[in-house]
């Protein structure tokens, strides 16, 4: 299995030795380190990709207010240690050509979208057109809040469902509620429905999750009669959609 979206650093959160334990625990094989936000020196990450290519991969942060952005960004692309470059909806609209430069360049796009998808929902659809060929992720479900409401702050993420180069990231849901997260079922189901299994992807936003059980509970509730997904569906969501965005021909 495959987790899509976790954190590993030394100023920040925790070593990587610290999701090494929590994949172990949960029988998780690889796993994407993603930056966090406001740390654009991603060296921590390359150094450990580069030490351990068949586990991991990257997702880098570029600072896409500073005039250099796309140098920073070629840098992602040719380390070799990076599949992916995050942004967020600040960025997509204070600098989209930054993103749209990155799509072109093949690295993924993951995004995040603090404020709900609708937000930025214009702009998503645009660099999906433009860029068929590249990957782009909706994190953490799109952020739809501790009051989901998809026709609040979420709707168009519906909508981008057309674009197949669009997938959703089944993460983060801690942030908008309780284990076994019962005011995101609806919401999850219509994403489930809307985006199939082939373009969903679970990750565990492992530490800000907590600890190693809760690592694991947010695995199994993919597996759970919450969510009445198929075996063939949880086995894309765990791994197959994962592997396909960000470990090609592994």
């Amino acid at each position: 299995m495959i987790d899509s979206y976790t954190h590993c650093a030394i100023d920040k959160y925790e070593p990587v030795e610290s999701v090494v334990e929590a994949m172990e625990y949960s029988g998780i094989t690889k796993a994407v380190l993603v930056q966090h936000l406001g740390q654009f020196d991603n060296t921590y990450i390359e150094t450990v990709v580069k030490d351990n290519p068949e586990t991991f991969t990257g997702v880098g942060l570029v600072d896409t207010t500073d005039a250099n952005w796309y140098k920073g960004t070629e840098a992602l692309r040719t380390s070799g240690s990076f599949m992916g470059i995050r942004f967020s909806s600040m960025s997509i609209l204070g600098n989209c050509d930054a993103v749209m430069e990155a799509g072109r360049m093949g690295l993924n796009l993951i995004l995040y979208t603090p404020n709900g998808v609708d937000e930025v929902g214009q702009e998503i659809a645009n660099i999906a057109r433009k860029v068929p060929d590249t990957s782009i992720v909706l994190t953490h479900l799109g952020c739809p809040g501790p009051k989901v409401d998809l026709n609040r702050s979420n709707h168009s993420i519906v909508s981008l469902g057309e674009y197949s180069n669009i997938f959703v990231g089944l993460s983060g849901q801690h942030m908008f509620g309780e284990y076994p997260y019962p005011d995101l079922l609806d919401y999850t189901k219509r994403i489930v429905e809307t985006y199939t299994s082939k373009r969903i992807m679970w990750g565990s936003n492992f530490p800000v999750c907590g600890s190693v059980e809760a690592y694991r509970s947010d695995l199994s509730y993919v597996s759970s009669e919450n969510l009445e997904l198929s075996d063939g569906e949880v086995q894309d969501i765990t791994e197959n959609t994962a592997r396909e965005v960000f470990f090609p021909g592994s």
